[in-house]
């Protein structure tokens, strides 16, 4: 799983995160084995290296909190779909995804929130919470602490979203903090699977108030013929950010999969979205069918909007599973 958009066919954590989790729920156990021999093998300080050349090369050993997030969720899947150990390698499935969320906890957390990574890292992205994770990373991991960090994300999402439009930034300082990017845009995925697994929590502010007004700004860009003007980057007030900056590289608004995809995963908080479910899925079929990896950021066009739309297509398929508590 690689990244052909900027980084001339490098490898990144993230992409190794969501290759992971394809694979563990389209139950492809050689693929998944594959992966995660190659994540070990750029190992450093017990997670992933979150930048690899093509040549094998580690351009930046820091890990990415995100990607070793979704990684040690897949593990943990791994152990409940197929048991045991990988085909090559040492240690269970088991064993290495709580290895993996006791380092993000000693690592990668600071004051129950997810910093960028493992470098002493400010607390910069809202998007990388994972509040659908918190919990069964606790009951993994033997480590109670991590019942309190959904609460906080939540804090933290509704400390930083706009309050007419529901958006959050890609960041809260420097680059991105005032638009709705290929950043920001995974949280109405992560939030709106907590929400199918979890409902609302206990908190005051939950998966349901982060939801709503996101989710009317998206019905209303989207309009009576889908996707409309769903597209990234979006400004925080809702429109699209003609001209923003995205990884150094000024772009144009456009039809993705990677808000597509989020959007419909977040409207499963409310049968009363069941249309703009039913519009999402019918594009994103077509846009799958179209996909390629080399393009950029895009209809069409990148890993990141093509992987960030599968995984969306998978949950709406019934398919993206906490398989540590299925449903009946």
């Amino acid at each position: 799983m690689y990244d052909k958009t900027f980084d001339s066919g490098n490898t990144t954590s993230e992409g190794m995160g969501y290759g992971m989790l394809i694979a563990v729920y389209m139950g492809d156990k050689p693929t998944f084995d594959a992966f995660w021999q190659y994540v070990k093998s750029e190992f450093f300080n017990g997670l992933m290296g979150w930048h690899i050349s093509s040549t094998g090369t580690a351009l930046d050993q820091h890990s990415a909190t995100d990607a070793d997030e979704d990684m040690a969720w897949a593990l943990l899947m791994a152990d409940k779909q197929w048991g045991g150990s990988p085909s090559s390698g040492g240690g269970t499935y088991l064993s290495s995804a709580t290895s993996m969320i006791n380092s993000i906890k000693s690592s990668e957390m600071t004051g129950n929130l997810p910093t960028d990574g493992d470098y002493s890292a400010p607390v910069t992205h809202p998007d990388y919470a994972a509040p659908d994770y918190n919990a069964e990373f606790a009951m993994a991991s033997g480590d109670s602490s991590w019942n309190a960090v959904s609460a906080a994300e939540y804090a933290a999402f509704e400390s930083a979203r706009n309050a007419s439009s529901g958006l959050i930034p890609d960041a809260t300082t420097g680059t991105g903090n005032n638009i709705f990017g290929f950043d920001a845009c995974r949280a109405p995925w992560r939030v709106g699977v907590d929400y199918c697994w979890h409902g609302n929590g206990t908190q005051t502010f939950g998966a349901t108030q982060f939801l709503g007004p996101m989710m009317m700004t998206f019905q209303g860009l989207a309009g009576a013929t889908y996707p409309g003007t769903l597209e990234l980057p979006l400004s925080l007030t809702g429109s699209p950010a003609a001209g923003a900056t995205v990884t150094g590289t000024t772009t144009q608004p456009s039809l993705t999969g990677a808000i597509s995809g989020p959007a419909a995963v977040a409207a499963m908080m409310s049968s009363a979205n069941q249309a703009f479910i039913d519009s999402s899925w019918t594009w994103l079929k077509t846009y799958m069918a179209r996909a390629t990896m080399s393009g950029i950021y895009g209809e069409y066009g990148d890993y990141f909007g093509s992987t960030l739309a599968l995984l969306a297509m998978i949950m709406l398929d019934g398919d993206f599973i906490d398989y540590t508590n299925p449903p009946p």
